[in-house]
């Protein structure tokens, strides 16, 4: 086949793609999630996921004085490198402000908006009460929590510091505190084809591509 790259992008398993497109000869490129045996851009989300919990933690101490709220991590599959790199932000973050993790603050059970509203909708009943602040993992699970949020009056989420992994513009349309990571989606293609111009497929590291945060998104 005379195609100069393929781009294989969040896909589940990249590496499978990956033996397909060797056994044609295509050369490819993952995106988004890294694989084994071609190179890979991706987001940084240890970085994205660590900033993120910081600024969650820095909002409701500065709204609130509270040093060491109770915050869960929820969505996404442990199993998945992005979600993974994104466990070990938070959890790092959190332990870096010298708090202590409960095995349940971590609810990474899927990412159907589904999950996520059953998981929000648990931990309020087993609570009582929203807990001081939020990580979602991903804009699907939070449309799952924004569901469960739709149930509580309004004055209530105003006590809430929400913090979300990616970015959507609908999310200013909420009445709440929401802090988001935006991807740099633009340096991610770009960088892949990059390395599509340079005919340079021999990298196995993955390229990290630093995100940013959108306070109030």
């Amino acid at each position: 086949l005379d195609i100069p790259g393929y781009l294989s992008h969040g896909t589940t398993d990249p590496d499978g793609i990956g033996t397909v497109c060797d056994a044609a000869g295509v050369r490819h490129i993952n995106i988004d999630l890294p694989g084994r045996n071609a190179p890979s851009v991706i987001s940084d989300n240890y970085q994205g996921a660590y900033e993120l919990a910081n600024a969650v933690y820095d909002r409701i101490e500065a709204d609130t004085g509270e040093t060491a709220p109770w915050v869960p991590f929820i969505g996404g599959r442990a199993s998945d490198h992005a979600t993974a790199r994104r466990i070990e932000g938070f959890c790092n973050a959190t332990r870096d402000r010298g708090m202590t993790l409960s095995p349940e603050q971590i609810e990474a059970s899927g990412y159907a908006p589904e999950v996520a509203e059953a998981t929000i909708r648990k931990l309020y009943e087993t609570r009582g009460a929203l807990p001081r602040g939020l990580f979602i993992n991903s804009t699907i699970a939070f449309e799952g929590v924004i569901r469960f949020f739709r149930t509580r009056p309004r004055d209530e989420l105003r006590t809430i510091i929400v913090g979300c992994y990616d970015w959507d513009p609908f999310a200013t349309l909420v009445d709440f505190p929401l802090i988001m990571v935006r991807q740099d989606v633009e340096t991610l293609v770009n960088s892949a084809f990059a390395l599509i111009d340079a005919g340079d497929f021999t990298g196995r590291d993955p390229i990290l591509i630093k995100t940013h945060l959108i306070v109030d998104a």
